[in-house]
């Protein structure tokens, strides 16, 4: 069993009663980025610790215990996906990475 601060899930918490729309959601802002395997589930969590600290790639490599170049890789290959660089739908992406990995581990169970 895992225990998080309520803190770190509210969104993600609030918005799964509807989790069919917030599957589709998430979806949509997140594209192939979305897709619930391992590599994905990597580059979401890189993107989403980014994200959390202000768009800055290095606190978030030093945080994931990454080296720079596999950080910045992820991000580069993140941003591949999506299409389009994390500023640009920052607003969107934050909730949007928390809700993918809420709702992808409350679906496994």
């Amino acid at each position: 069993m895992t225990v998080v601060a309520f803190d770190d899930v509210a969104i993600a918490a609030l918005l799964t009663e509807q989790s069919e729309d917030v599957q589709r959601w998430i979806v949509r802002v997140l594209g192939a980025l979305a897709a619930d395997d391992p590599g994905r589930r990597l580059l979401r969590e890189t993107v989403r610790v980014c994200l959390e600290s202000a768009g800055s790639c290095t606190p978030a490599v030093a945080q994931l215990y990454l080296h720079k170049n596999t950080g910045y890789y992820r991000i580069r290959k993140a941003e591949e996906l999506l299409g389009r660089p994390l500023p640009m739908d920052r607003l969107d992406l934050a909730p949007a990475t928390v809700c993918a990995r809420t709702v992808s581990s409350s679906d496994a169970t």
